[in-house]
């Protein structure tokens, strides 16, 4: 698909020049998210920023490349193909490794193929540093021509000749969505670059012979942010329909969550028991262990050695999202143990959040406390990441509802 100048010049500057003139009704982009969202007291940017070396992040980069490419490997995709498979050839757009880093030692929290806040966390930082605008605008254009190359790989796998017309971007309950803004932003985005975008609740889908259409509108390419990752719950059951039947382009797809984003899959990327299988080669392992945390299914282990090996893991579903069914193992009660379901339960070691502490005086917030826990997310398109940000927050899980927290820039050091 051709898009307007590949090297973000004059396209991304006029999409910025329209997100400050016209999606920006407020003071600036947090107080519009606090507009949103006031009766939740939720924050989405950060005034402070937070600093990592250059070798941490470029270790960050290799083990991105590696994860990506066992999870495409035949070998791979042939033993994840037996409970689960159809393929499309697109991959996922915006995906979001997210990692916790204590004294330079990094270790993988979770892989998500519907991050959210990466346009929020440009255009934040793009308003927080002019003299970088380049950079940002080319940035931007990368997660543009994303989308543009997945729908272009989608295509090619069903020797179509389409254009990117249009885009739906879906969700539920679509007026209560955290994220609501920033799919205002993509379609702000997407329709200036001449792509009719619609934002649309995952009820209002339809098939009308062998086209999707959202409100009479027949679709190109899905947007998905439902959280129904397989298109299994009944919602969805149209979204599932179109995807089985290739009616258009899923990006993200339940195919590439399968491969790349199921929380089981830690539980085989850190066993070597597996390596001869995936052909995971001795220095890839190495980096493996390093990072990934060690990931049991319960189903695999005996009571015994749950209950032994408890106090130093912590207890979630498979299939949940968003901290939901999550159980810290020091805090666990064998009671609960017992009445978990195993065969939908994972233990995987605990990983404890950095922190850092702020320099208050800069931002003229009330702030509880200048500690917060931190940790980074890196969006990523295939094996490549063109932008990555941390999140502040007090309290037991990532939030959006700290005073001072959200989205923060990070710096990058040469240490």
């Amino acid at each position: 698909m051709k898009t307007a100048l590949s090297d973000g010049g004059e396209s991304a500057t006029s999409f910025i020049k329209e997100w400050d003139e016209n999606i920006m009704d407020f003071k600036n982009l947090d107080t519009a998210f606090q507009e949103n969202f006031i009766e939740n007291e939720i924050t989405a940017a950060s005034p402070f920023e937070v600093t990592l070396p250059q070798q941490t992040i470029e270790k960050i980069y290799q083990f991105i490349r590696i994860y990506f490419a066992i999870c495409h490997r035949n070998s791979y995709q042939m033993e994840r193909g037996k409970t689960f498979f159809h393929q499309q050839l697109n991959y996922s757009v915006l995906m979001g490794y997210d990692f916790h880093i204590t004294e330079n030692k990094i270790k993988l929290i979770e892989v998500n193929t519907n991050a959210g806040g990466a346009l929020f966390s440009l255009l934040d930082e793009y308003r927080r540093y002019p003299e970088k605008k380049r950079e940002y605008e080319k940035k931007i254009n990368v997660l543009f021509e994303s989308f543009c190359e997945d729908f272009t790989l989608w295509n090619k796998g069903n020797s179509s000749q389409r254009t990117l017309k249009t885009v739906a971007i879906i969700d539920e309950d679509i007026e209560k969505v955290y994220w609501l803004p920033e799919f205002k932003l993509f379609q702000s985005l997407f329709e200036e670059r001449g792509i009719k975008t619609i934002i649309a609740d995952v009820k209002d889908v339809q098939i009308d012979g062998n086209e999707l259409k959202v409100k009479g509108i027949v679709i190109d390419m899905v947007y998905n942010r439902y959280c129904d990752f397989y298109l299994k719950d009944t919602p969805s059951s149209t979204l599932r329909e179109a995807y089985e039947e290739n009616l258009a382009c899923f990006s993200p797809n339940p195919f590439e969550y399968h491969l790349t984003a199921s929380k089981d899959i830690l539980m085989f990327l850190s066993d070597e028991t597996f390596d001869e299988q995936f052909e995971i080669t001795s220095e890839e392992r190495t980096l493996l262990d390093e990072i990934i945390p060690k990931t049991y299914h319960l189903s695999s282990l005996e009571e015994h050695e749950i209950i032994d090996k408890r106090k130093q893991f912590f207890f979630k579903p498979i299939s949940h999202y968003g901290g939901k069914g999550v159980y810290r193992g020091d805090k666990i009660s064998l009671r609960k143990i017992h009445e978990i379901e195993k065969e939908n339960y994972l233990m995987q070691e605990l990983v404890h959040p950095s922190t850092v502490t702020v320099n208050s005086s800069i931002a003229d917030i009330p702030l509880k406390n200048n500690i917060f826990k931190v940790d980074y997310r890196f969006f990523v398109y295939k094996n490549e990441a063109f932008h990555f940000s941390s999140r502040l927050y007090q309290g037991q899980v990532t939030n959006f509802k700290t005073i001072g927290g959200g989205y923060a820039p990070v710096i990058v050091s040469e240490e």
